[in-house]
């Protein structure tokens, strides 16, 4: 995850604790993404990647009904498996806030058109090593220690780094799932909590 992820983490929580701000901005900013993620077939990835990233920065996901929902998921999980990591990175963030599991990260033209993706959680986008283990520990490990000095931003950020590299690491999700439940995003918790149920 890059320093960009990080930040972004930042802002996202700064907008979470606005939600009639964020509504009104997202309708001051949100420029063509309505039609952008209508059209999420044909859509440019960066057409999509900006608007998921307006969308993060804007949006009020307790404010998303069912319609709007429905347009935007997959718009969501097709970026989800772009090969641009902070692309995907944008993705998952936004499906988990509505409290859906992203799928795995793969490039778009491995998927066949129509099937199913599976959940990262249940299918890890490459094969994790003992290398990635032991660095996801180590992140896991220093996200402990800002979570210890109520640091949830940056806790969350260190979290999502130990997730990249392994997927499976389930100790991590739960830590992100507390984590992301004292910073008030109980959307993002209750969707870190998903994909570890899918581990047990």
């Amino acid at each position: 995850m890059s320093r960009h992820a990080g930040a972004f983490l930042l802002s996202v929580a700064l907008v979470a604790s606005a939600p009639a701000h964020a509504q009104k901005a997202w309708d001051d900013h949100k420029s063509d993404c309505d039609a952008v993620f209508a059209g999420w077939e044909k859509a440019s990835s960066a057409a999509l990647k900006r608007c998921v990233s307006l969308w993060e920065a804007y949006r009020d996901a307790k404010k998303v009904d069912a319609a709007q929902r429905r347009q935007v998921v997959p718009a969501f999980e097709r970026l989800c498996r772009e090969p641009e990591p902070e692309a995907a990175f944008l993705a998952r963030q936004a499906l988990l806030r509505l409290g859906v599991v992203p799928p795995a990260a793969q490039p778009a033209a491995t998927a066949s058109p129509g099937a199913a993706q599976a959940p990262a959680a249940r299918e890890p986008a490459r094969v994790v090593t003992d290398a990635d283990r032991k660095a996801s520990e180590a992140l896991r490990t220093q996200g402990m220690a800002r979570y210890k000095k109520k640091d949830w931003d940056g806790a969350l950020a260190l979290f999502h780094q130990a997730l990249d590299r392994d997927p499976g690491n389930v100790q991590a999700l739960y830590d992100a799932a507390c984590t992301a439940g004292l910073a008030g995003r109980a959307d993002v918790a209750a969707g870190f909590l998903e994909i570890g149920r899918a581990h047990v």
